[in-house]
C-alpha cells in the first residue's frame, strides 16, 4: 500500500515538458504583443528634447501636455481627435452589436435544429472564437 502511495506522489511531481514549452512560447508571444504598446506609451510621455535625442525612451517625468496637445491640435482634413475618438467608439460598438446578433442567431440555429453540416458550423464557430485577434493587429 505504501509503495502505491509513493508512486502516486512521484507522478504528481513529474514535470510536463510540453506544458513548459507551451508556457515559454506564449510568454514570449505576450512580450512581443505588449512591448510596442509600452514603447509607444513611454515615447508619448517624453518631452520634445528627450524624444529627439534618444532612441529608447527614458522619460524623466510624466508629460500630460503631449496628450492635451494631441487632443486639441491634431486634425486630419478638418476632423479633430474628439471626432475620430467618437467615430472609433461608434464603429467598435456597432461591430460588437452586429457580431453579437450574428453569433446569437447562429448559436440558436445550430443548437435548436438538426441538419447536415451542423457540426462543421459549430466547430468553425468555436475555432474562430478561440483564436486571438490581437495577433493580427500588426498593421
Amino acid at each position: 500500500m505504501e509503495m502505491l502511495e509513493s508512486t502516486k506522489r512521484r507522478k504528481k511531481k513529474k514535470v510536463n515538458v510540453v506544458f513548459i514549452t507551451a508556457a515559454v512560447i506564449f510568454a514570449i508571444y505576450a512580450v512581443f504583443i505588449v512591448l510596442p504598446y509600452v514603447y509607444g506609451f513611454l515615447v508619448s510621455i517624453e518631452t520634445d528634447f528627450e524624444y529627439q535625442n534618444t532612441i529608447f525612451p527614458k522619460p524623466q517625468g510624466f508629460e500630460i501636455i503631449n496628450y492635451l496637445n494631441a487632443w486639441v491640435d491634431l486634425a486630419n482634413e478638418n476632423t479633430s481627435v474628439p471626432t475620430m475618438f467618437f467615430n472609433s467608439l461608434w464603429y467598435a460598438g456597432g461591430m460588437a452589436i452586429v457580431g453579437l446578433i450574428y453569433a446569437s442567431v447562429t448559436a440558436y440555429v445550430v443548437s435548436k435544429y438538426r441538419f447536415p453540416g451542423r457540426k462543421i458550423i459549430f466547430t468553425a464557430a468555436i475555432v474562430m472564437m478561440t483564436i486571438p485577434i490581437i495577433g493580427g493587429m500588426a498593421s
